[in-house]
């Protein structure tokens, strides 16, 4: 309604109008109060005992990525965490101990496991020398090719099995006793868990090294069978999925690799792997913040972040 035709309406119409108009005000006040949520008040609380766990895995002894594990030696030296979990296949043990090889791959047949257990070595020294303490390492199906061989080589002696376990095996050959580093056997039980293969990192997670599931949905699946938050390896891939089961809320974490992204049985192929890791910050008694590392091209980004944060 225009000004001018306003003005010509008789004064009880105007009268009219305003009174609705201050209905409409008052319905829209009335409105905006009964809309307004009530948030229960959260003060800066301090955090005690908080800290930072690495949790990482499939780093493939010879067909380590060595830039990727060069970024992820200046990450640990930056982050300092108070421990590491490696989830398995610290060691490729192919060649030999491979039960399906490459046919007419050159490069497999040069392959040596002494040659690899040297690369598991220096990895560990690395991680030592950093001032990491590695708890466990959990044996992946990797490292179960040495068992397998053994045991066909012995099936009629298992005494036998047993002296070369302790002369080839994944323990001797990467000194993880002198090293104070656990091997968690994918063949027993840990921690009073119904899955075998399986450590608690804390009473909110549990890791292993996740062979039941492979392909782009492990994570996902993993975490519906468990019904656990979990840190898995195995499928190479970095990503974090979010779910819930009656109780809570769940999180799985696929921890990506520290290998080469392109295996002798896919040179020609993209496989959607990533180098990277993932940090977990643990607050006791209370939970944790998951985060997965990516390394691109050998680049991590983790370090200019820390910096930034602390400035």
């Amino acid at each position: 309604m225009s000004i001018k035709k306003l003005l010509n309406e008789p004064a009880s119409r105007v009268r009219e109008l305003e009174r609705m108009l201050e209905r409409q005000q008052l319905t829209i006040e009335r409105l905006r109060k009964q809309s307004r949520p009530t948030l229960r008040k959260i003060g800066s609380r301090k955090a005690k005992g908080c800290f930072t766990r690495v949790v990482f895995g499939d780093v493939h002894g010879s067909y380590m990525e060595k830039d990727a594990v060069a970024a992820f030696m200046a990450d640990m030296k930056e982050l300092q965490p108070k421990e590491a979990v490696c989830l398995g296949d610290i060691i490729d043990c192919a060649g030999f101990l491979a039960e399906h090889h490459v046919i007419g791959v050159v490069p497999q047949l040069d392959y040596t496991y002494e040659n690899d257990a040297e690369h598991g070595n220096y990895f560990l020294d690395l991680l030592a020398n950093a001032g990491i303490t590695l708890k466990d390492i959990i044996e992946g199906n990797h490292e179960a090719r040495i068992v397998r061989q053994i045991a066909k080589m012995t099936i009629r002696n298992p005494r036998d099995a047993r002296f070369l376990e302790k002369m080839y095996g994944v323990e001797a050959v990467l000194n993880l006793e002198k090293r104070g580093i656990r091997l968690v056997r994918r063949d027993r039980y840990y921690d009073g868990l119904s899955v075998s293969g399986t450590i608690k990192l804390d009473p909110f997670a549990v890791g292993q090294h996740g062979e039941a599931f492979c392909g782009v949905n492990a994570t996902r699946e993993l975490l519906r069978n468990l019904g656990k938050n979990v840190f898995h390896g195995h499928t190479h891939h970095l990503r974090i999925i979010y779910g819930e089961n009656i109780d809570s809320q769940l999180v799985g974490v696929n921890t990506g690799c520290l290998c080469q992204k392109r295996p002798l049985y896919g040179l020609t192929k993209t496989t959607g792997w990533c180098n990277g890791y993932a940090i977990e910050f643990v607050e006791p008694g209370k939970g944790f913040l998951a985060i997965t590392v990516p390394i691109i091209d050998g680049v991590s980004f983790l370090g200019p972040l820390l910096k930034q944060l602390r400035r």
